[in-house]
């Protein structure tokens, strides 16, 4: 009988996403390229790989509101910096990045734009300015205080903290200074002009991204052909028809795509976690939360509830941070054995007839979990999460909301537990969780900045805290090791022992986005987390 629940919500989502998708009713698209007179034949293949876009919407990194649109302007812009599976920064224009307190210091490499211009640390400051005004990096970059051009190829950052994962945050898109105003002959807003691999080319309707000549890397070979999908229905039908050869999801409408070919996860900094109201009765026991963490089966939620498009979090981070690999509290599934040994610990020693544990008093514990009942991934958590807790002795009853009354009673800390999920900025700065669901402690009145920083060609000097600029969050001794750690990057250990002390919030999952790509092509794509078609020049069909 266990996960029925689960399974039954699951089959009742499958129905939904498949009434979503829209059988084909036309012939499959295709859209063939010509190769150009001179150029050289695309790598162990001949076909001309597709991606969905739009053609109403902008190229401009900064000003585009697609998803699709959004995943190509890697193709056209480098960055500093790009972040790999493993949250480790690749350099791209960043020669040498150094981080010193709380001044970074950026130099850069010698390269050019498509146009053969060189790029220099004022057209960097230009893209910087951007970014910071845009919705999609301004709350990354946040924690820039100033910055500034010192000379050709070196730029400097000022931050309002200091912050180790600085430069996890440095893989905003880099144009040339004032390309951003460009227009064609007939007054249509023309992309930027970037450093990346490809250039964006329309002719007759048909829209291509070349080859970039002046490109600093491996010479790129194979042009990409662009399909134009104009709305959502549109989409569905290029992509069950196999009308582009890869197509990346964040999964955030819990709509699962259909694409005939492979797929892959590509994780997220999306950490879905049990939020705890401590003043809610049996939850100011600390052995009690941790109990309930130990009963959660965090391998089969990601298998059933998020069809493997998660990874469980046993600590605040993934599993493939490094600073965080080496701790192993908690199991990926649950723990029966330390859920007794914990309740014991809270004073629950026995069991009723119904099997849930109870206290000297006969009082069994009854805890509340609130979700949003909108979101099918974590309605299926809950639901899950509820069957465990059940079979464990622990009578924890699942209550759904539509999202603007979950919203409202989370807001109001009406509620025991609350499945909630947070998307962290690149460098997995935790303040945004610190600063209003820490145990026994009231929520801060501001959220401190984030950013990150560090590689094997990184230089970092610690300094003491900054504790004007951590001033918001509120006092406690986790809250003082967080302090610490945020504020020099020091004291993480002390910080981890004493957040497995006191399990304020109990971390369940980090969530990942699906690339489905065609069995057609040759080689097989290596997405980063700050560029899905990081390697789309390697590949063929």
């Amino acid at each position: 009988m266990k996960r029925i629940i689960t399974i039954l919500i699951c089959v009742s989502f499958l129905f939904s996403l498949s009434s979503c998708t829209k059988q084909a009713t036309t012939s499959k698209t295709t859209s063939v390229i010509k190769q150009e007179e001179g150029s050289t034949a695309v790598p162990s293949g001949t076909g001309t790989i597709a991606l969905a876009f739009s053609s109403t919407d902008s190229l401009n990194p900064y000003q585009s509101v697609t998803d699709l649109n959004r995943n190509l302007s890697t193709l056209m812009f480098d960055s500093l910096i790009k972040l790999d599976l493993n949250y480790k920064p690749v350099y791209e224009l960043g020669e040498d990045i150094t981080l010193d307190d709380k001044n970074c210091t950026i130099r850069l490499k010698s390269a050019v734009f498509s146009d053969g211009t060189e790029v220099t640390a004022e057209d960097v400051t230009y893209s910087l300015k951007a970014a910071k005004s845009s919705a999609l990096y301004s709350t990354q970059l946040a924690g820039i205080a100033s910055y500034n051009a010192a000379s050709k190829k070196v730029l400097t950052i000022k931050l309002s903290r200091y912050d180790k994962y600085f430069i996890n945050l440095l893989d905003f898109p880099i144009y040339k200074m004032n390309s951003d105003s460009r227009k064609s002959d007939d007054n249509k807003s023309l992309p930027p002009i970037g450093s990346g691999k490809y250039i964006y080319s329309e002719n007759g309707g048909k829209y291509t991204l070349k080859p970039n000549e002046h490109y600093r890397g491996d010479q790129v070979l194979n042009s990409i052909s662009l399909l134009h999908t104009p709305d959502e229905e549109a989409l569905s039908h290029i992509i069950s028809v196999g009308g582009i050869d890869m197509y990346y999801s964040d999964l955030k409408d819990q709509k699962l795509p259909k694409l005939s070919g492979k797929q892959m996860a590509v994780p997220l900094t999306n950490f879905v976690y049990l939020g705890i109201n401590s003043t809610a009765g049996v939850l100011n026991n600390a052995y009690l939360r941790t109990a309930l963490s130990n009963a959660i089966d965090r391998k089969s939620i990601c298998e059933n509830s998020y069809y493997t498009y998660a990874t469980p979090a046993i600590t605040p981070f993934p599993q493939n941070f490094a600073e965080a690999s080496s701790y192993k509290n908690l199991g990926t599934n649950e723990n029966s054995a330390k859920v007794i040994e914990n309740l014991s610990k809270a004073g629950y020693n026995n069991k009723d007839k119904a099997g849930f544990y109870i206290n000297s008093k006969n009082a069994k514990i009854t805890v509340k979990l609130l979700y949003n009942k909108e979101n099918a991934f974590r309605a299926a958590a809950a639901a899950e999460i509820a069957e465990t807790m059940q079979t464990m002795g622990i009578n924890l009853i699942a209550d759904g909301r539509s999202f603007s009354e979950y919203s409202a009673m989370v807001t109001s800390k009406n509620y025991e537990l609350y499945l909630g999920e947070v998307k962290l900025n690149k460098d997995l700065d935790l303040s945004p969780l610190f600063a209003g669901t820490i145990i026994n402690f009231p929520p801060a009145v501001t959220t401190v900045p984030t950013t990150t920083a560090t590689t094997a060609q990184t230089t970092t000097k610690k300094k003491t805290d900054d504790a004007a600029a951590n001033s918001a969050l509120p006092d406690s001794k986790l809250m003082t090791l967080f302090k610490a750690y945020s504020g020099n990057g020091e004291g993480f250990e002390d910080f981890m022992d004493e957040y497995f002390n006191t399990m304020p919030f109990i971390p369940v999952c980090y969530r990942s986005g699906v690339l489905l790509y065609s069995s057609k092509l040759q080689n097989t794509p290596a997405p980063h987390i700050s560029d899905i078609f990081y390697n789309i020049d390697k590949l063929s069909k």
